[in-house]
């Protein structure tokens, strides 16, 4: 995501000040938009974040920037724990990248109707729990992946019987399980004799 001076400044626990002075110290590792050029205000990305959560930790009243600028080209911004203080700083949701194209890799597009039918959610929960199961299996850790694995095929089978029931009611205290789902999706077909079952199973 892009920050403002302000942003950036709030995000790190200093001064727009400080921000402002480091972004004219370390020009030369940031972005183009972070640079004032021709009056354009400054604009940083997560990666300019990232240089700057760097130099803050570095940063003291007499700060040695010829050690800080070694640490910069060795690119020790990429490290973990300045990725961990973006991400802590950063909101799930997010404004689309001005740069967005097919070469981005860095999240999840999720625009208004996102095109998904219910049958094509369930599928989607379906390979999720079968690529999970062949991890656990592969790494001989079924129990540390037992609940993940069980909840996403249970979301499968509920969303392929709110499709074969064309079930359109609000959920409620009551109708969220498989088994009342079922039961409500046989009685709208006619057919009632997988319900008891179900319900004995997974209520």
């Amino acid at each position: 995501m892009n920050r403002n001076i302000s942003e950036m400044a709030r995000a790190l626990g200093v001064e727009s000040d400080q921000v402002e002075k480091w972004a004219v110290l370390f020009d030369e590792y940031l972005s183009e938009h972070a640079k004032t050029i021709n009056g354009r205000a400054r604009c940083f990305s997560d990666l300019d974040f990232l240089v700057f959560a760097y130099v803050s930790t570095l940063w003291e009243d007499e700060p040695d920037l010829e050690h800080i600028k070694i640490g910069l080209n060795r690119e020790d911004y990429l490290d973990e724990e300045f990725y961990e203080c973006l991400y802590l700083n950063s909101p799930i949701l997010q404004e689309l990248p001005e740069d967005l194209d097919e070469t981005w890799r860095n999240g999840v597009l999720w625009v208004g109707d996102h095109g998904q039918e219910r049958f094509e959610l369930a599928r989607n929960y379906r390979y999720v729990a079968e690529k999970m199961l062949d991890q656990a299996l592969q790494n001989d850790e079924a129990q540390h992946w037992l609940c993940p694995v069980l909840f996403a095929y249970r979301h499968t089978l509920e969303l392929y019987l709110k499709t074969i029931g064309n079930i359109n009611e609000h959920c409620r205290v009551g109708y969220h399980s498989i088994g009342r789902r079922s039961w409500v999706a046989s009685s709208a077909s006619g057919r009632g004799r997988c319900a008891g079952w179900v319900r004995g199973n997974y209520c």
